[in-house]
């Protein structure tokens, strides 16, 4: 009857060991794939390895108890020297591999992939009552070695340690090591749960954050194209004299919100890539976690990488923002398709200039920079070829920047727009500077080609005649120069509001 219990009870063991160790579903393992693809799919698989090694060790554990409680009886009613030494084998090889389980388990071993650190729930089954596992297994080790050493004719079924054997196997120890195999597969799931929720979390992070910065990527190489096409129409339509000066103000425009994007983008590489290892160390070490993990993720400052992500992409959308402020401008002043006037926005158009020309506020003042003052007044909508107004605006702006070269103190360009005090039809535009202004031999000579007042090799003496004759003849407005007194200019640009 006890073999018969014994061998049921194995049974009953490799049935419920069966339904512990079932994978999980189809969908789930497919989730875990999926996101395994976009991460360390070897470092997700060392940890499901290690999460089944403890299962299973804690599983075998049990089956050994079995198997040690049936190689005792069958010692005990062995009837042949022969049977009884290999029985006897047989039973001291089961207790060693139980104990060098039970080692594993509770102290680790690299060879099986075990790191011995329990949780609080595992430790209490193992020290603390009600089940006392680790004194339990080694009480039955004990008892169970005693009766190895048992000579054949002092063996009986009454045997204290065989008795011992026979009823923990059913009860305590059974109960013990079923509670743990219980709770070491109620935390594999958990595990894998948290593994893959954290995945999936990272990963969406990860992949909302490449996808930004891919799309301004994106949005930066069409702003580029849009550049580059705005040049050609500006050089085929020979808007524009100084085209070297106006290319390298946009190349200096686009340099820095270029290098914000640049950079950022290669900042963002290196928060995914941290994200990334952070993940692969907390799989590695769950779920309780290691101080390497805790140690790593206060290095790499994780909570800010997270927080910092959006602000980085923010700063690219800046930078993109930027460029399409500069193309726009760009775009403004070189509409090459104007067979016909149309009605614009002057301050529009003035700020389209503006944008154009202020790397030059800076670079070209170099003892102090050139203070803007704007004095708008409110005016309807003019009726006129906004591109060649562009051009007129910048050929004077550029001019006005031009004269305050070496003004150390407090170089000023003023840009005034107000309704002609004499014809409410009219519109006036001024742009004034504090430079040192133009002799009255040289003033009639202002608007005729080729005549420049620059140093040789700065100007074309093309930039005022073509302004001239762009408001003049086309527009059928004035153009007219006085000198400021006590020095400097004033260009005003006088314009009907319909053609």
């Amino acid at each position: 009857m006890a073999i018969a219990r014994v061998l049921e009870r194995i049974a009953r063991s490799k049935s419920v060991l069966f339904q512990l160790l079932k994978p999980n579903s189809l969908l789930q393992m497919s989730s875990v794939v999926t996101v395994s693809n976009e991460f360390n799919i070897e470092k997700i698989f060392a940890v499901r390895e290690v999460s089944a090694a403890v299962l299973n060790i804690s599983g075998r554990q049990r089956m050994l108890s079995q198997r040690s409680a049936l190689f005792a009886l069958r010692l005990t009613l062995a009837t042949s020297t022969q049977n009884r030494e290999s029985l006897q084998k047989k039973l001291c090889e089961t207790l060693d591999l139980m104990e060098r389980s039970h080692e594993s388990l509770i102290n680790g071993d690299l060879t099986l992939n075990l790191s011995g650190a329990l949780s609080p729930a595992i430790s209490k089954i193992y020290y603390e009552a009600p089940y006392q596992l680790n004194s339990r297994v080694r009480d039955f080790l004990e008892a169970g070695r005693k009766l190895a050493r048992i000579p054949a004719d002092a063996l009986n079924c009454n045997n204290p340690y065989l008795q011992h054997l026979l009823h923990t196997s059913e009860g305590d120890l059974l109960e013990a090591l079923d509670a743990a195999v219980l709770q070491y597969q109620k935390e594999k799931e958990q595990q894998e749960k948290a593994i893959d929720l954290y995945q999936a979390k990272l990963y969406k992070d990860t992949c909302t954050a490449m996808a930004v910065a891919q799309a301004r990527s994106q949005a930066l190489s069409d702003t580029i194209t849009k550049l580059q096409q705005t040049q050609i129409q500006l050089i085929q339509a020979e808007k524009l004299s100084g085209l070297g000066q106006l290319v390298a103000g946009v190349a200096h425009e686009i340099n820095n919100p270029l290098g914000f994007i640049s950079g950022n983008i290669q900042y963002a590489k290196m928060y995914v890539s941290d994200l990334i290892e952070v993940l692969e160390l907390y799989q590695h070490h769950y779920p309780d976690p290691h101080p390497e993990i805790k140690d790593f993720s206060q290095s790499v400052e994780l909570d800010y990488t997270l927080v910092d992500l959006p602000k980085l992409l923010d700063t690219m959308n800046l930078g993109v923002e930027r460029i399409k402020e500069v193309v726009l401008s760009l775009r403004n002043f070189s509409r090459l398709d104007e067979v016909k006037p149309s009605l614009i926005d002057l301050h529009e158009c003035i700020e389209s200039t503006m944008t154009i020309l202020r790397y030059r506020f800076k670079s070209d003042a170099p003892s102090s920079p050139i203070n803007i003052v704007k004095e708008y007044t409110a005016l309807p909508k003019i009726d006129c070829y906004p591109g060649q107004i562009n051009q007129v605006l910048i050929n004077l702006v550029g001019n006005a920047i031009d004269a305050l070269e070496g003004v150390s103190e407090n170089p000023t360009i003023v840009i005034r727009t107000k309704p002609m005090a004499t014809d409410p039809g009219w519109v006036e535009i001024q742009i004034e500077d504090n430079g040192s202004g133009v002799s009255e031999e040289l003033q009639q000579n202002l608007f005729k080609p080729f005549f420049t007042t620059k140093s040789v090799g700065k100007g074309t003496g093309l930039g005022l005649s073509i302004s001239h004759q762009i408001i003049v003849e086309r527009h059928g407005g004035n153009l007219i120069y006085r000198s400021r007194p006590g020095g400097g200019s004033e260009f005003t640009i006088q314009l009907p509001l319909r053609q």
